[in-house]
């Protein structure tokens, strides 16, 4: 992984409205930045483009983010993260970094597209320790990709998941309701099956305790009911012959094999009873009452009455199978001792110990039942009052009478009181009013068993109706939902897909006036907005590059006409003054061999003097002879300072022609800085766009295409005018330092003239002082010592002349190589001008 170095711990904060937005081509190589990115970066833009990305990492990101950036981008999906950026300078800065993938219609890859905005400061503390751990190994970052597998099941899996889940739980409760109904549809059948079994026991129950009292009264001695005895046999053999049948076609398990042994214990009863003892035959016969009993109670549980969701029927079946029963039993018991008391005409403390006891278990037993069946009655169903009170009042009434006989016997147990027939039949009356009551709860619990059973049968077949009707609805509600979703979800898809690509003229198409339906009139507002901006877009760019061109084409013209103008003003200006710098170097050559010449004449005459006095003729005609030359170095420094003085006036010329030209620059950088104006006008234009179809996203792609191109062409001109100016301040430079030069040529000049003027009124001097000597040759001997010092005055002027000449030869030599520079700069400036134009 590339390391940025080196950095410093200087953050640059983002401001909340700025947005970075950068292109890359599929390799990661930048296309695109614009100018916010490049100002946080401290990067210019051509330091960005064609630079890899990761231009701007920072060692403290980890690798395993851009390994899950570049990851999620070759699958197709964009990235979004909290990343910490290096500037040029090695500071840094935070950004919140969305980077999708860009397409063509094609839907190949072109490229990606980062647009960074600012994080708060909240995200940066916890991603910092987050990045810190990551770093140090103490921690991983969750990949993108991997994401919880629940986040990757598709919608149109859910939904079919879902369906099927629905059904299965609609098909499981239907099950567990139809499982439910169908117990209780058997519990309600098992129920109406037990019923006539109870009947059946009730039915031997009511002829057996008489048989039970009637032999104890026969075994007592009272023979006379023999026959009614043989005849209560016959009732009780039918019974339980019904019982037997009953029994067998019972689904109860064991009533069958358990009717069967009371019918055999009965047979043999039956046979042997007259050969037992009166209280032996009565335990015998209360037995076998027992065993039945026992059958009516177990019947009662087996058949589910006490099971029952109905408190009336539960509690009317505990009547009709133990408490009614019982209350038979015992009455039956008080009916049989008390008539074999009656007939045997003793009473033992025992026989009324037994009365007594069964008397009060009777009387307990009738007034619970009568309690708890009014109880059911007034608060369970008040319905049953009707048919069952007249049978409640006639056992109340019944069972006094026989309970206020049994009472009065007990109260004399000195003596019988009791008649055997009497008693007997009183009992059997109040045994009967009971089972008349039986009668009628049995009445009434068949009514309600088969009233449940039917409600039971009717709930079971709606149950499956309902359970059928609910899964047909779910598959065609489910049907009606996926074709409701996926067709409006494949046109939304499309729909976005189109808009990514950058087309816009295809509006997606609206299935249903839903929720969906509201996305798609939403997605239909914003192409219309897209296709909006792209067109004011494309008007606006067909408008800046007719502007541009025309612009361009100004440019042009005013360039062309603005460096031949030049080349023409300047160019003449510098070729007079090459001119005039030829010519007075000419002067200043001519000037110094003049110098040098004097100088030579100036030592043959001082070696003259030197010589003496010998021959006054021959130094008068050597001093004649210098005055000529004398005279021929006057006019010869006339004529040099006529040459010099027009120099000056050149030099004076030159230079207003170069302050013209800085002039003529100056305005040029003042049309070369409106474009400039312009250009950053255009580029912040183009900037506003970026930052408008970022904010847009994906939608508005193209259109940040189309503003990245027109702020490429922007900074393009930016940068043709950043030469152009520079192109003018070396031209303004260069002015400068020929106008410096010439005036320096200038000041030469003129220290030259001044020397020339000095020199002149030497030469005067010296004719003067030459013409002196003439006239005086005879007093040369006076003279000779004046003689020697002019001309050594002499010579040293004309040393002065021929240095002065040097360094104006020099000057001049200075200025030709600065023009020549200056006529290749401008030569430079003008192609380069014309060919920018």
């Amino acid at each position: 992984m590339r390391k940025n170095l080196p950095v410093t711990q200087l953050e640059h904060v983002m401001n909340s409205d700025e947005v970075l937005v950068s292109r890359t081509d599929p390799k990661g190589i930048i296309t695109y930045a614009n100018k916010a990115f490049c100002d946080i970066a401290g990067y210019a833009a051509h330091e960005l483009i064609g630079k890899p990305h990761n231009i701007v990492r920072h060692p403290d990101m980890p690798p395993a983010a851009f390994r899950d950036l570049w990851e999620t981008l070759q699958a197709g999906k964009p990235w979004s993260g909290i990343v910490k950026n290096r500037c040029k300078n090695g500071d840094f800065y935070w950004v919140v970094a969305n980077v999708s993938p860009e397409y063509d219609s094609d839907r190949k890859l072109t490229g990606y597209i980062s647009v960074r905005t600012a994080p708060t400061r909240a995200h940066i503390e916890h991603i910092e320790q987050v990045y810190q751990h990551v770093n140090a190994g103490k921690a991983r970052l969750p990949a993108t990709l991997q994401t919880r597998w629940y986040k990757k099941i598709p919608l149109k899996f859910v939904m079919i998941a879902s369906a099927v889940t629905s059904i299965t739980t609609i098909i499981t409760l239907s099950a567990l309701s139809l499982h439910t109904l169908q117990q209780q549809k058997m519990d309600a059948d098992l129920r109406t099956d037990a019923l006539p079994l109870i009947s059946s026991i009730r039915n031997v129950l009511e002829v057996l305790p008489q048989h039970r009292g009637m032999s104890h009264v026969w075994l007592h001695g009272v023979k006379e009911n023999e026959r009614k005895i043989f005849e209560i046999e016959q009732n009780i053999d039918t019974a339980m012959q019904q019982l037997l049948l009953q029994s067998e076609s019972s689904q109860i398990a064991e009533a069958g094999s358990a009717v069967k042994q009371i019918q055999s214990d009965w047979n043999t009863l039956k046979v042997r009873w007259k050969n037992e003892t009166a209280n032996k035959s009565f335990e015998q016969h209360s037995a076998l009452i027992h065993q039945l009993l026992a059958l009516s109670q177990n019947t009662y549980h087996q058949g589910k009455i006490v099971s029952d969701q109905a408190l009336d029927i539960i509690h009317l079946g505990g009547f009709m199978s133990e408490t009614i029963p019982e209350l038979n039993d015992a009455l039956g018991r008080i009916r049989g001792i008390g008539a074999g008391i009656a007939a045997s005409g003793k009473f033992s403390s025992d026989q009324r110990d037994t009365l007594i006891r069964l008397s009060i278990q009777a009387e307990t037993l009738r007034d619970g039942l009568v309690d708890e069946l009014e109880h059911v009655i007034t608060r369970y169903n008040p319905s049953l009052n009707k048919s069952l009170s007249p049978h409640i009042d006639a056992l109340k009434s019944s069972s006094d009478v026989f309970f206020n006989r049994v009472h009065s016997q007990i109260q004399q147990p000195d003596k019988v009181i009791l008649d055997s027939t009497q008693f007997f039949d009183q009992g059997t009356n109040a045994i009967q009013k009971s089972l008349a009551l039986f009668d009628a709860m049995n009445h009434n619990l068949s009514s309600l068993l088969i009233r449940e059973q039917a409600e039971v049968t009717r709930s079971y077949h709606l149950t499956i109706a309902m359970a059928g009707s609910g899964i047909l609805l779910s598959l065609l509600l489910v049907l009606f939902m996926m074709h409701k979703t996926f067709g409006p979800l494949k046109g939304i898809i499309r729909g976005m897909r189109r808009i990514v690509e950058g087309n816009c003229s295809q509006m997606p198409r609206k299935y249903a006036h839903d929720e969906l339906g509201d996305i798609v009139d939403d997605m239909r507002v914003m192409q219309a907005i897209l296709q909006y901006e792209v067109f004011e877009g494309k008007a606006a760019n067909a408008a800046r590059e007719a502007e541009q061109r025309q612009m361009a084409e100004e440019k042009k013209q005013a360039q062309e006409t603005l460096a031949r103008d030049f080349e023409n003003k300047v160019g003449s200006l510098i070729a007079g003054l090459s001119n005039e710098a030829y010519r007075v170097s000419k002067e200043a050559r001519d000037m110094g061999s003049i110098a040098e010449k004097l100088a030579t004449q100036s030592g043959n005459a001082l070696y003259a003097v030197n010589m003496g006095s010998g021959n006054v003729n021959s130094t008068a005609a050597a001093i004649e002879e210098m005055s000529v030359t004398i005279a021929d170095v006057s006019k010869q420094i006339g004529d040099s300072r006529v040459v010099s003085s027009q120099a000056v006036l050149q030099a004076d010329s030159a230079t207003r022609m170069m302050n013209h030209l800085d002039s003529v620059a100056t305005e040029v950088g003042s049309i070369v800085n409106t474009i400039r104006e312009i250009a950053e006008q255009t580029n912040l234009l183009a900037l506003n766009a970026s930052i408008e179809a970022a904010r847009a996203g994906d939608a508005g792609r193209g259109f940040s295409v189309v503003a990245g191109e027109v702020k490429e062409l922007a900074n393009q001109t930016a940068r043709a005018t950043d030469n152009i100016r520079r192109q003018i301040d070396e031209i303004q430079t260069e002015s400068h330092q020929a106008s410096e030069a010439i005036e320096a040529i200038s000041q030469t000049i003129k220290a030259i003239n001044q020397y020339s003027t000095a020199i002149a009124e030497a030469m005067q001097q010296q004719t003067l002082a030459s013409q002196e000597i003439s006239n005086a040759a005879q007093q040369a001997d006076s003279s000779i010592h004046d003689a020697r010092v002019s001309v050594e005055e002499l010579a040293n002027a004309a040393e002065n002349v021929d240095q002065s000449s040097g360094e104006m030869t020099s000057l001049t030599e200075l200025m030709l190589q600065r023009t020549e520079e200056v006529q290749h700069g401008i030569r430079e400036f003008v192609d380069t001008l014309r060919q920018r134009a």
